[in-house]
């Protein structure tokens, strides 16, 4: 039987939900994959922590100069802000791009990891513009990230100049490298790359549903292969008999003498087979 899991109350198929779950969520490659070209108009999104005001301040005033719309989040922890960034450029359905400045010594990497988190969203960090043109280039990132320790006031222009004129699987300037079947073959690694996303995704729609049916296993107190035997011990005596009567059977059996140690003996693989049923009630008279 396929398995069931209790969604809001109701006991639905685990299967049927996760595909439920992922039309949804994925939209199809077509559009999934779908990047600004390097013509387009596009906006900017700015964010940092609270070790990169000064950059991210001066790279909006650049950008303002230019005439580029410039969406500014301000600032928070790194997670936050990239987490921020990252929603916005990817809800902008390819007409956003991104921009995190940080503090942190590992040359922005840290922003560029929570970013990256987010499905269709790719950042990465940069220290000059030969990168910021090979990443737009080859990967068709639209989220940059600076690190305040390696990139000053006056280098940032160049590297944001460079990030927002690329176009993807267009040959940047000064590559003698580029060839157009390397820009085919980037093409096609593109795609790749959404089925990897929606592999992910899957994955984590499965371990989602694995940890709702452990939850109503354990709500109803199902016990799976290999956990020990009930503590029979625990159960509530017999309800003495009233006037010489019995009243209702009580909603759990009595527990039988030594069961306990029956049912150790019984988990350890004795050979005394398993515990012993508790003796019927007495009839009523």
């Amino acid at each position: 039987p396929k398995p069931l899991c209790n969604f809001q109350g109701r006991f639905v198929n685990c299967h049927l939900m996760a595909s439920v779950m992922l039309r949804c969520i994925v939209r199809p490659s077509s559009v999934a994959l779908r990047r600004f070209s390097s013509g387009a108009s596009v906006s900017v999104v700015l964010g940092c922590d609270s070790a990169g005001e000064n950059l991210k301040r001066s790279v909006a005033q650049h950008l303002q100069a230019k005439g580029v719309s410039v969406s500014d989040l301000g600032s928070d922890k790194f997670y936050n802000i990239a987490a921020s960034v990252a929603r916005e450029v990817k809800q902008g359905e390819g007409q956003r791009r991104g921009i995190l400045v940080c503090g942190s010594a590992a040359q922005g990497a840290a922003v560029a990891v929570v970013a990256n988190k987010f499905k269709g969203v790719y950042a990465f960090p940069a220290t000059d513009a030969v990168a910021a043109r090979n990443a737009r280039a080859c990967y068709d990132a639209n989220v940059l990230s600076l690190a305040d320790v390696s990139v000053d006031a006056g280098s940032a222009p160049d590297i944001v100049d460079a990030f927002l004129s690329q176009g993807f699987a267009e040959a940047p300037a000064d590559a003698p490298w580029w060839t157009p079947e390397l820009a085919e073959e980037f093409r096609s690694s593109l795609a790749e790359v959404g089925k990897t996303e929606m592999r992910a995704m899957d994955e984590g729609v499965q371990e989602f549903l694995h940890s709702a049916n452990a939850m109503e296993d354990r709500d109803r107190g199902f016990a799976p292969p290999g956990a020990a035997p009930p503590n029979f011990s625990d159960f509530a005596p017999a309800t003495p008999p009233k006037n010489g009567h019995h009243t209702d059977p009580p909603s759990t059996p009595p527990a039988p003498p030594n069961a306990s140690a029956a049912a150790s003996k019984w988990s350890s693989g004795s050979s005394e087979g398993p515990p012993p049923t508790p003796p019927p009630l007495p009839k009523r008279k």
